[in-house]
């Protein structure tokens, strides 16, 4: 933008607040609004973006989880609409949820502590004529919209327009669909107009992935990893010096450093996920995986499994579980777990479910073991319910588990469903050396060929329907090692599994598991 352009539009920008002093200042300098007109302290990064968004047309963030992405685009919609008096924000995510339970509840708090000026409306009064009774001018308006459309509309956003300039902000950019950065830069194209899109770098594949790769000229391009925030760097100690002598001021320090990334924390994720995994590059180091996200388990991973040796106590606790098939090319697998040993125990093929259910309650007696796990949808139903009836009155009684791998995890914001947490946490025992990997060529080939992904940042395992569409067996075997190994800890108040009715009597069982979730 030419100097003398800009200049012209700030004189007429203070001629329309009829000579407020500062509006020269703030109209081009957000950090300073904040700062002095709403009261904030502010760290490195966060006036960085700020200041990209005044000088530049379209900012893209990608970063780590907890830098407080949200909090600074609310600070932008309330400068926006404060230091213009013809404006507009407009707001978007993959879901309307996350607009309103998140970016809005933080431009409502803004709005009401700052006192700022406006109209705060997230449904679709901008299309109606929005006028200052008393002025007769244009109210500023903030919006917010939330939807994925369908592929072919290519209107995210419509016709919005105003004088003193329309800013887009679009939140989990690896999360929206390509037509929403298209209507965004439909209703960005005057001198003013500005766009802002942040979002964990989860998936290169994306059109926020490729703003990244391609279109660094189009865009102002920052990162913002863990190792960039205040308590990796020196500047957490400089904030607290710099305010101690405000009570106040170092209090508001405190809170807003306890909720950004922590040493401690980086590091358990470094443990846990592994300095090469797609998860830690993304939610740590705020970089596009490098390495595949196609195969959940590397070879190295493999390799680590099957060098694992653990020799069971006598005292062991052993999990059976047993992933039914009936006829098919689908083979039904048994697999066993003591105390993090797994083995094959057998596959069945061309098999009814009632002689298959006696040939697992046959296994589960001659092995002593203390649970059945069975996958429950579909076929394992009758499975389950004819092992019930098969363990009533049994020598040595086990207790029989349901599990459901569409049920909820127990963090929805890692894993998509019960499933994605079971395979996750076995990628975790596998990689740390915590598990014992048969060395059986079926099992070896389903860990390589299963895919894996993170959409809208969330874990989920490739179904099996999209396995047999690119000629991939069901992993069998694999589901039943799974389930094996899935963290359990108890029969009641489970969330992951239960027990049917009548089996109750194996809660004394309990106690003796050991396994428990990496998370």
């Amino acid at each position: 933008m030419a100097s003398k352009q800009f200049a012209e539009a700030l004189r007429k920008a203070a001629e329309r607040v009829e000579g407020d002093a500062k509006v020269a200042a703030y109209f081009n300098d957000p950090v300073l609004w904040a700062e002095e007109r709403a009261g904030l302290i502010l760290w490195s990064k966060q006036k960085e973006i700020l200041t990209s968004v005044a000088k530049n047309k379209r900012t893209a963030v990608k970063s780590c989880h907890s830098i407080g992405k949200t909090f600074i685009s609310a600070v932008l919609a309330g400068w926006w609409v404060d230091t213009r008096l013809d404006s507009m924000v407009q707001s978007t995510a993959p879901t309307y949820d996350q607009v309103h339970a998140q970016l809005w509840e933080e431009i409502r708090k803004l709005h009401t502590d700052v006192g700022l000026p406006g109209t705060v409306n997230e449904a679709d009064e901008w299309k109606r004529p929005m006028v200052n009774e008393s002025t007769g001018r244009m109210k500023n308006i903030l919006v917010g919209q939330g939807r994925k459309p369908a592929d072919n509309n290519i209107h995210g956003f419509h016709g919005i327009h105003r004088r003193d300039g329309v800013l887009a902000l679009l939140d989990e950019g690896c999360g929206l669909h390509q037509s929403l950065f298209t209507g965004a830069e439909a209703i960005t194209t005057a001198t003013f107009d500005r766009q802002l899109t942040t979002g964990n770098p989860d998936d290169p594949a994306t059109e926020f992935g490729d703003i990244f790769e391609n279109r660094s000229g189009q865009w102002n391009l920052i990162t913002v990893s863990a190792f960039d925030t205040p308590n990796f760097t020196s500047e957490a100690a400089e904030l607290r010096e710099k305010h101690k002598g405000n009570p106040e001021k170092a209090a508001y320090v405190e809170r807003m450093l306890s909720g950004l990334p922590q040493p401690e924390k980086i590091e358990e994720q470094k443990e846990l996920w592994g300095e090469d995994s797609p998860r830690y590059m993304s939610k740590v180091l705020a970089q596009f995986p490098t390495v595949s996200e196609d195969s959940l388990f590397t070879p190295a991973e493999i390799a680590t499994g099957l060098a694992c040796r653990i020799e069971p106590g006598e005292e062991a606790f052993r999990v059976l579980a047993v992933d039914p098939a009936r006829y098919g090319g689908d083979k039904a697998a048994v697999v066993l777990c003591e105390d993090g040993k797994l083995s094959v125990v057998a596959t069945y093929q061309t098999m009814d479910l009632m002689e298959l259910s006696a040939r697992v309650h046959k296994h589960a007696m001659d092995l002593e073991v203390d649970q059945v796990r069975v996958d429950s949808v579909g076929l394992g139903g009758g499975v389950q319910d004819r092992l019930v009836q098969l363990n009533i009155g049994a020598g040595r009684p086990y207790a029989v588990i349901e599990m459901v791998a569409s049920s909820s995890p127990p963090d929805r914001t890692l894993h998509r469903n019960a499933r994605a947490y079971w395979y996750d946490s076995l990628k975790y025992k596998v990689r740390s050396g915590n598990i014992d990997i048969p060395d059986e060529k079926e099992l070896l080939n389903e860990m390589s060929s299963t895919r894996y992904g993170y959409p809208n940042g969330i874990m989920q395992i490739e179904g099996k329907e999209e396995m047999r569409k690119r000629g991939v067996k069901s992993p069998n075997i694999l589901d039943a090692a799974v389930m094996a190994a899935a963290p359990i800890v108890s029969i009641e108040n489970n969330p992951l599994a239960s027990a049917r009715p009548g089996q109750t009597a194996m809660i004394d069982l309990m106690p003796r598991i050991t396994s428990v979730s990496p998370y």
